[in-house]
């Protein structure tokens, strides 16, 4: 609306023709589309208060922007949406079931890892080689893996290497670290037992002596004068029986003189 100066030297016509055109100016209180149309401060208060364009509510922003971080002041930001952000997104926790983009395997970064990702990752760790103490050489049938102290890693070794046999035979200097069970087997073979000690057995079976001979001492358990058995013979039961020139024997002796 243009201003309208009235002089104090204007005259009558002059006044009336500049304050019937503040009417004019001013307009019909009658087109206004406010609801109070009682004045010109009723109407302006309306709009202040209740008008479209004030914006009373961010729904009224179809393109809100914010000038300064929002508050949220305890309270939630709740809907049906998306939020879409570029930067980065803190929170102590998140709820619900959490969706992202499925990144290539390997891809060794701070990136949200997918269920989808994480099993086709796993499916890519299939040999004891990608463990990261794991150290595998030269890889043969039979092979085991032990732990270097040392070097803080598994390693392959053969069953010889660290000592383990895979048959008697391979042991060059076998030693017992206890009784040998024979569990109804036999020891058979062409060799020699050479042994510093007692050897028990219920029976001998065969020429004990063969086509050698027994080395050394043998002693064995003197079984009672008069045993008639297939059991070993001691020299002590030899002279028991006579076999030593002992009384008996000099009996018969002195007998057979007598009956000359």
């Amino acid at each position: 609306m243009a201003i309208v100066t009235v002089n104090l030297v204007d005259t009558f016509d002059e006044w009336r023709l500049k304050t019937n055109s503040l009417g004019s100016n001013t307009g019909d209180l009658a087109t206004l589309a406010t609801t109070d149309k009682s004045s010109i401060v009723a109407a302006i208060n309306e709009i202040h208060t209740d008008d479209s364009d004030d914006m009373e509510h961010l729904l009224d922003d179809t393109t809100p922007q914010l000038g300064g971080n929002l508050d949220l002041n305890s309270k939630d930001i709740t809907g049906t949406g998306d939020i879409n952000v570029t930067g980065t997104l803190t929170a102590t926790s998140i709820a619900g079931t959490v969706t992202g983009t499925t990144q290539s395997p390997s891809n060794n970064s701070t990136k949200l890892a997918t269920t989808a990702y994480v099993d086709a990752q796993v499916a890519t760790e299939n040999t004891i080689a990608e463990m990261d103490d794991t150290t595998l050489a030269s890889l043969a049938q039979g092979n085991i893996l032990v732990y270097n102290a040392t070097t803080s890693v598994w390693e392959n070794k053969t069953t010889s290497a660290v000592g383990i046999l895979s048959d008697l035979i391979d042991d060059t200097t076998p030693q017992l670290g206890g009784d040998l069970d024979l569990n109804s087997r036999d020891i058979t073979g062409t060799g020699d037992i050479n042994v510093t000690g007692s050897i028990t057995a219920t029976s001998f079976t065969g020429n004990i002596l063969g086509s050698g001979s027994i080395a050394g001492t043998v002693t064995g358990v003197t079984q009672s004068p008069s045993n008639n058995s297939t059991k070993l013979a001691t020299t002590a039961y030899v002279d028991a029986v006579g076999g030593g020139g002992g009384a008996t024997e000099s009996f018969a002796v002195g007998m057979a003189i007598a009956l000359g």
